[in-house]
Parts: structure tokens; C-alpha cells; sequence
């Protein structure tokens, strides 16, 4: 996101996703807080703060009542 944000890619006209499989990394889980990514006690921690904020945080659960279940494949055929 750093690296976006020094391109100039943060200024709303670019869209960024970030992928939470279990719906927990952002938000946290399982008794956890939430991950801060752009924290790492360094100077660029404010600039990738900012970065940060722009992201689209996707997770899988937002989307299960969507996806359909794969149906299990079919026997090939017997010649």
C-alpha cells in the first residue's frame, strides 16, 4: 500500500482489495484484536495508515448466501 500511495494510486480514482479469507484479519478474531498491517513502529507507519484506509476489505463470508455449491462430479461412463 506504501508503494501505491507513492505512485499517487490513493486518491480514490484506483480500488485495492484486501482478501480476508475468514473474515478476521481486519476486524479480528478468535479472541484476537485486529491486525493493524500498516503498524510496524516505523516512521512510514502514518503514511501507510493513510494507504490503508482506501482498501475494500473483502471476506469469503460476505459472499456464501451468493456462491452455489459445486455439485460433486458424476461417475465417468462405463464403455
Amino acid at each position: 500500500m506504501l508503494t501505491a500511495r507513492r505512485a499517487g494510486l490513493t486518491n480514490g480514482d484506483y480500488v485495492f482489495f484486501h482478501v480476508d479469507v475468514f473474515g478476521e484479519s481486519l476486524q479480528g478474531g478468535r479472541g484476537q484484536g485486529a491486525l493493524l498491517p500498516w503498524k510496524r513502529q516505523d516512521p512510514e507507519d502514518q503514511d501507510a495508515k493513510e494507504a490503508y484506509r482506501i482498501l475494500d476489505p473483502t471476506a469469503l463470508d460476505s459472499f456464501r448466501s451468493q456462491i452455489s455449491p459445486i455439485p460433486e462430479p458424476s461417475a465417468p461412463d462405463s464403455l
